[in-house]
């Protein structure tokens, strides 16, 4: 479970990543940009909210040990957490590259 939430966490930062080498390239803005205002409120949205819950799990986590150590923790609300963190940022990442 944590090793497929780093593995979405790389992910989201290499979506942000291609989505801000797109907006700093040269040839910015294009009149074929594929996301609408309301996507970019979507987006920074969803930012939002993932880093909220981000912040959340790491204050549940880190007296825990953090994420190297969570498996051995045994706390099922964290990993549930985790979980849903993994999701919330497939789904961001689904939106991206809508």
């Amino acid at each position: 479970l944590v090793s497929e939430f780093r593995e979405k966490q790389m992910l989201m930062q290499d979506k942000q990543r291609d989505l801000q080498m797109l907006m700093d390239g040269p040839d910015w803005p294009r009149e074929d940009w594929t996301l609408s205002t309301d996507d970019a409120k979507d987006v920074g949205e969803a930012e939002r909210i993932i880093q909220a819950n981000m912040q959340q799990m790491n204050q549940r986590i880190e007296p825990l040990g953090g994420l190297g150590r969570l498996h051995e923790s045994e706390d099922r609300e964290a990993l549930e957490l985790i979980a849903v963190l993994t999701e919330m940022i497939s789904c961001y990442c689904d939106l991206i590259d809508k």
